[in-house]
């Protein structure tokens, strides 16, 4: 697979997150589909920290754990604060109930990790379209 330009991560994210709730709604209540959505949620997450690190730092670390402190820092050297911090809250809640828990462990929990898939949908992307759009029109 090509690696996907900077311009593509939050699109590709966006229809990642399309894919995980059209599953949730054709399939309501099976575990299997609830664990196959939670993985593409997750997947869409890390896509979109992937841009906001690249808005902030110009940078494309790999792996999680590189990208995770790439963001922590562009988090502490410049502003929007509020808005980055909001970011870390909402991808540290997705890492834990969408790869950790379900997708990984198979720990899904019926009521939880829809929730944490909206969450993901509504508020993370969102987040991160602001950071970057502030990055780009100043």
């Amino acid at each position: 697979m090509a690696r996907l330009t900077t311009n593509d991560l939050l699109p590709r994210a966006r229809d990642l997150m399309g894919h995980a709730t059209s599953e949730l709604a054709a399939h309501p209540g099976d575990a299997a589909y609830l664990q196959n959505a939670a993985g593409k949620a997750w997947a869409a997450a890390r896509l979109a920290t992937q841009a906001v690190v690249f808005c902030k730092k110009k940078a494309r670390p790999k792996g999680t754990a590189a990208l995770l402190r790439a963001l922590k820092k562009a988090a502490d050297e410049s502003p929007p604060h509020a808005q980055i911090r909001e970011f870390e809250r909402l991808l540290g809640s997705a890492y834990r109930e969408l790869h950790l828990e379900c997708s990984e462990d198979g720990s899904c929990n019926a009521k939880q990790t829809p929730r944490a898939i909206r969450e993901v949908n509504t508020a993370l992307l969102d987040v991160a379209t602001s950071i970057c759009r502030q990055m780009t029109n100043p």
